[in-house]
């Protein structure tokens, strides 16, 4: 067991840490020891230094964890080239440290994607991957000519110009063949493309072959010869991408560098000896870097174009088959009004083909109701304006008759911030429509026997205020018939007692009027209304109920009050059930102040404040909201929808109703907005 536990722990470390430092310290060291044994320049310099493309390219894949491995295959490098102990570990160092920094730069300071698809990449590649390390090779090569006793084959400067394009050919040429064969294929090579990436690379090679190792020398003039290399590259690069084309590109450059090496082709014909010097070096250096460069450009560039419009594609499929598969009615409008796209949805909407819609405008592609005209233009004009969007709801005629839509447009702005064109979309909202309307009514209706109940519950106190009235008539009437009768009768008395009479019918009937008003069940009419006036008929309405309960009614009125734009009955009909119900909380208090007052002031927010305080027991802290809940109520004998249908009343008013603790009783609050604030908002 324990040796199973150890082994499971082994493994992992294994996996992620030995097993690519020892891959990678070989590769490095490999490479090197090859370069230096075919294509050596001199001293420990070659033609073209393919490890620290090894190492870069490690880096590049693993990160962190390919470090170790570099620096084994430089520690390699050294046994391998017998140096003393302590110059081996400092060039270990030095080597390691230059390709991480090179590495740490390249991904970490330039945001290098190692996906190598996009042209900044290549070009961060080619100004950071392949230049930071080169410099930093060249000076440590410099330093090392210069503090050795041995003697050159050439003069520094030649030894530090191979070291430093050397190690900058073997990065461009070692590192994009690697990247691109590290990441897989999204989509498998059909047969045809396999068919023809082999013929791609039996060309190039034989291409490479031809031109650097002097076959084609005979016929085609030398300084030419190079050239026949850029039509394959780029066949490669317009065909496959950035991984065919770097590998292609890393086959020639070994040809190449290898034909020169043997003093071969055109850079290789000044030849002198293995391990000597080459005149036309610099050259085959520039032909490298140019051929790499600007069919691996080409090749990204390629790569980044079918992204982008695959990118676009699958972009405008998406928002395509969002569009023609949603419910909502999409259009485009030019900022002329006239329709340049519709949705499938919306010409399933109004029955008609897209022809009908394109080049008209709203008015003349959709019939819209005559008395919605006017918003539909108003709505249009604000939408052309900062901030550019808008909502409304109008009716519009389909095959199913008229319906109601919401639509919601916004203008697309432009590069010099104009509107370019408008995205309106629209939404069927008939069912809503109706259905709020069934609730508005079933909520006229629900009040309307609110009220019918409230004059049942008052029909005592009410019976006995109209009692008055009818027996002062009989009172006056019986007077008046004495003295008919006795034939003493003056006409003055006889006058003022049918005055009297007609005033005290007077007075009887507006009782009635104000009865039959309030309990009426037509429908509401919102008007703009006096707060004042609002007060005094709640008042003449509650004065018969408080009286008989022994409850002081009073009123108190700030002046210069807002007008305010409601249903008066309905408002009427809140503010009675607050003062009926301060009425019947005094009555069953035992406080020594039995009043109800109904105060009216300026709001806060502008607006008109209605409070009903009384003198009774008060409310405790958790029912001030609860009094609002449908069927919660505080009364032996209530059914508690009073409140909750005042406050129903309330918020189709655009107002506020609540509850608050008093020091002495309870207070309930009807906030109101003022009328002009409504046409503000409306507005």
């Amino acid at each position: 067991m324990m040796a199973r536990g150890i082994a499971a722990s082994v493994s992992p470390m294994l996996k992620k840490w030995v097993t690519p430092t020892l891959l990678v310290g070989a590769l490095y060291a490999a490479a090197s020891e090859l370069a230096l044994q075919m294509l050596r320049y001199a001293a420990e310099t070659a033609v073209v230094w393919f490890a620290s493309g090894v190492g870069l390219s490690a880096m590049l894949l693993l990160g962190m964890r390919a470090l170790p491995g570099v620096l084994l295959g430089t520690l390699l490098c050294g046994l391998i080239a017998h140096k003393p102990a302590g110059l081996m570990l400092l060039n270990s160092a030095l080597i390691t440290g230059q390709i991480w920094l090179t590495w740490w730069l390249l991904v970490r300071v330039a945001g290098f994607d190692r996906a190598f698809e996009r042209v900044r990449d290549l070009v961060k590649l080619a100004f950071i991957g392949a230049t930071v390390s080169p410099l930093l090779n060249a000076a440590r090569v410099f330093v090392e000519s210069r503090m050795g006793d041995d003697v050159l084959p050439m003069p520094t400067h030649a030894l530090v110009k191979a070291a430093l394009l050397g190690e900058m050919a073997g990065i461009l040429l070692l590192v994009p063949a690697v990247l691109g064969w590290a990441r897989a294929r999204t989509e498998r090579m059909r047969w045809g493309e396999r068919a023809e990436a082999t013929l791609l690379y039996a060309t190039g090679l034989a291409a490479a072959l031809g031109v650097f190792g002097s076959m084609l020398q005979p016929m085609i003039l030398v300084a030419s010869l190079p050239y026949a290399m850029f039509p394959v590259l780029f066949w490669a690069a317009a065909r496959f991408g950035p991984r065919e084309t770097a590998t292609l590109y890393f086959l020639i450059g070994l040809v190449a560098v290898a034909g020169t090496g043997f003093g071969r082709g055109p850079f290789g014909e000044s030849y002198i000896g293995f391990g000597g010097a080459y005149s036309n070096l610099a050259e085959l250096y520039l032909f490298l870097l140019v051929l790499g460069t600007t069919s691996l450009i080409f090749a990204a560039g390629r790569q980044q174009l079918v992204a982008s419009q695959h990118a676009l594609r699958d972009s405008e499929e998406k928002y395509r088959l969002l569009v023609d598969h949603q419910t909502d009615l999409v259009a485009k409008l030019g900022v002329d009004g006239r329709i340049q796209y519709v949705s499938p949805s919306h010409r399933d909407f109004y029955g008609k083909p897209e022809s009908d819609f394109v080049g008209r405008t709203l008015t003349e592609a959709v019939r819209v109701h005559d008395e919605d005209l006017c918003c539909v233009s108003d709505a249009w004009k604000e939408m052309l304006s900062p901030p550019y969007l808008t909502s409304h709801e109008h009716r519009v005629l389909t095959p199913r008759g008229w319906r109601w839509v919401a639509v919601q447009s916004r203008a697309v702005l432009g590069a010099d911030g104009r509107p370019q064109f408008v995205v309106a979309v629209a939404r069927d909202v008939t069912d809503r429509r109706r259905a709020e309307e069934q609730a508005r009514q079933h909520l006229q209706q629900l009040a309307h026997v609110s009220r019918v109940s409230s004059m049942g519950e008052m029909a005592s106190a009410i019976a006995h205020e109209i009692n008055q009235p009818l027996t002062a008539i009989a009172n006056y009437a019986s007077a008046c018939l004495r003295l008919l009768r006795s034939g003493k009768a003056q006409a003055g008395e006889a006058q003022d007692a049918m005055q009297r009479v007609a005033a005290e019918a007077e007075r009887a009937g507006e009782i009635v009027r104000k009865m039959r008003g309030f309990v009426r069940g037509e429908e509401g009419q919102v008007a703009l209304v006096e707060p004042g006036f609002l007060a005094a008929e709640v008042m003449r309405l509650a004065a018969a109920e408080a009286r008989q309960s022994g409850v002081e009614l009073k009123s108190e009125v700030e002046p210069g009050l807002p007008e305010v734009l409601a249903d008066s009955i309905q408002i009427q009909q809140v503010l009675l059930n607050l003062v009926r119900n301060a009425v019947e909380a005094v009555d069953g208090g035992e406080g020594p102040r039995r009043e109800v007052i109904l105060s009216v002031r300026h709001a806060a927010d502008g607006g008109v404040h209605f409070t009903v305080r009384d003198t009774g027991p008060g409310l405790a802290p958790d029912a001030l909201d609860k009094v609002f809940e449908p069927f919660y109520t505080t009364k032996p004998d209530g059914i508690g929808i009073g409140l909750p249908l005042s406050r129903s009343i309330a918020d189709a008013h655009g107002g506020r109703l609540w509850a608050s603790a008093e020091s002495k009783g309870a207070a309930f609050h009807l906030v109101l907005p003022a009328a002009q604030e409504l046409e503000h908002a409306g507005a």
